[in-house]
């Protein structure tokens, strides 16, 4: 996928089986979106939001980003544009 064509970044990620941040944000918007998403919750699990925006921008293809899973302590992440 094209990253012209990807017009979502989403960013799931799970603790334990329940979703901690499940969001979507439309790439024409994440700057802005950026002063909106819980951050804090984000680096908690090593997602630094001004890395991925400037990955996304740079990105010359979609699809995954970050797709990480812990079995010992139930993590999972990802990051992936759609």
């Amino acid at each position: 996928m094209d990253i012209d064509k990807a017009r979502v970044l989403r960013i799931e990620i799970k603790d334990k089986g329940k979703d901690v941040v499940n969001i979507a944000i439309p790439i024409a918007l994440i700057k802005l979106a950026g002063q909106f998403i819980p951050t804090e919750e984000l680096e908690k699990y090593g997602i630094n939001m001004d890395e991925v925006s400037n990955f996304v921008k740079e990105s010359a293809e979609g699809g995954k980003i970050i797709d990480f899973e812990d079995p010992s302590s139930k993590t999972l992440v990802k990051v992936y544009l759609e």
